[in-house]
């Protein structure tokens, strides 16, 4: 299984059109060293039937029970390995996936606009510390979904102190409210339509660079400030306060300390989404359990490893080393033996010789039979030579000895 899920790693790292690519042998344009760890029959038999789960035994109505497992086993190893500093972020990555699925979603503003949405928990360093499958059915009475989802999964890191940064679509006064309740600060953006937003500030006209906020009394601060286009932001640590920085051009430019604030906090999942879109192992399917288990295997646990392999050793390392490195230890090889291989890939071929030899196999055979007086009696001679073994084959005995594809 390692090797098989190296293999798939390999496949991310070294595009090719179809799987079958891989294993061609006529064609210098698709040559690949995959077929010296696995064939390709064994690979396609492994990819068809994998699975997590024992579909016997799943109870009706349950969505995600086929992924199920794996996801409480890695969310566990997730919150084991690492906990949240100051910050966290909050929100959704999708699976691109454009099969028949009753959960499909479809976000604009992503790359891959259908697939399985995700709601990731991210950390400092692009460390994904938790994570849940959208499957639907998630709203409560008298709870917005957004609120219910940023509770549940933050609920084993409230009551420190911690700052929680999210988008407009997860922002409100009552989030904001109940965060406050648990110890927890918010940050973020806000939209104008939202219940108990204070109108004053919605409806404000400003002119580019002003700031205007206001205040409610458990210390929750709506905050407006004009840029190109309107900015409304929702705080529970922040005052109109601005700050004087740098922008692209070295121009020094004032901005709301909440806006630089926020920008910095939420690129948590934006850098985590950047660097799984690097040489991403994912291939077209039609089961959509399969897009997520390779997700959360060959890309979030990867970086996560990244993200825990760069802390303690103090050293950055590009993404796509990283994954080279894996491979070379999934496939138990290094990078010395693997040029070799390159250099000196040649196949058994059998060939035509002058001189004339004892088929080996059938020599082999008659020898168990009555010994070698008897081999060298029954056993005919040939002209047929394999080029790598040195031995001579009969025509039968070679393909029967050489195990092609």
């Amino acid at each position: 299984m390692k090797t098989f899920l190296g293999i798939i790693m390999w496949m991310g790292l070294c595009p090719q059109p179809s799987i079958a690519s891989y294993w061609k042998t006529n064609s210098i344009i698709y040559t690949s060293n995959i077929p010296q760890f696995m064939k390709r029959k064994r690979f396609e038999l492994l990819l068809r039937t994998f699975h997590c789960c024992n579909n016997a035994l799943c109870p009706p109505g349950d969505r995600l029970y086929k992924v199920n497992n794996l996801l409480d086993l890695l969310l566990s190893k997730f919150k084991m390995a690492r906990t949240p500093k100051q910050s966290m972020c909050i929100d959704e990555s999708i699976i691109p996936f454009t099969g028949r699925l009753s959960f499909k979603q479809y976000i604009q503003n992503k790359a891959h606009k259908y697939g399985i949405k995700v709601f990731k928990l991210c950390i400092n360093n692009f460390y994904t510390i938790g994570f849940k499958i959208y499957a639907g059915k998630e709203a409560m009475a008298g709870q917005r979904v957004s609120t219910k989802v940023v509770m549940e999964m933050a609920e084993d890191y409230l009551d420190l102190g911690r700052t929680m940064y999210t988008d407009n679509w997860y922002s409100s006064y009552d989030l904001a409210s109940e965060l406050l309740n648990r110890s927890t600060n918010l940050v973020g953006t806000l939209r104008s339509n939202r219940k108990c937003n204070p109108k004053d500030v919605v409806n404000k006209k400003q002119k580019k660079g002003e700031v205007f906020a206001k205040q409610f009394n458990k210390g929750i601060t709506v905050l407006k400030w004009k840029d190109k286009r309107d900015v409304l932001m929702i705080s529970t640590q922040h005052s109109d306060a601005q700050a004087t920085i740098l922008n692209k051009r070295g121009k020094e430019v004032k901005k709301p300390q909440v806006i630089i604030d926020y920008n910095k906090g939420k690129g948590l999942v934006d850098v985590t989404d950047l660097r799984n879109s690097y040489h991403n192992p994912l291939r077209r399917t039609l089961k959509w359990y399969k897009k997520i288990i390779f997700e959360l295997l060959l890309n979030t646990s990867v970086l996560n490893a990244l993200s825990l392999y760069e802390e303690i050793h103090q050293e950055k390392m590009d993404i796509t080393v990283f994954r080279e490195i894996l491979v070379k230890s999934l496939l138990k090889t290094n990078e010395m033996n693997l040029s070799k291989s390159v250099q000196n890939t040649q196949y058994h071929e059998l060939e035509k010789v002058k001189s004339r030899g004892r088929c080996f196999v059938c020599y082999k055979e008659m020898m168990l039979q009555g010994g070698r007086t008897h081999a060298q009696k029954i056993t005919r001679q040939v002209t047929t030579k394999c080029k790598i073994c040195s031995k001579f084959f009969c025509m039968q005995c070679f393909f029967s000895e050489h195990k092609f594809m």
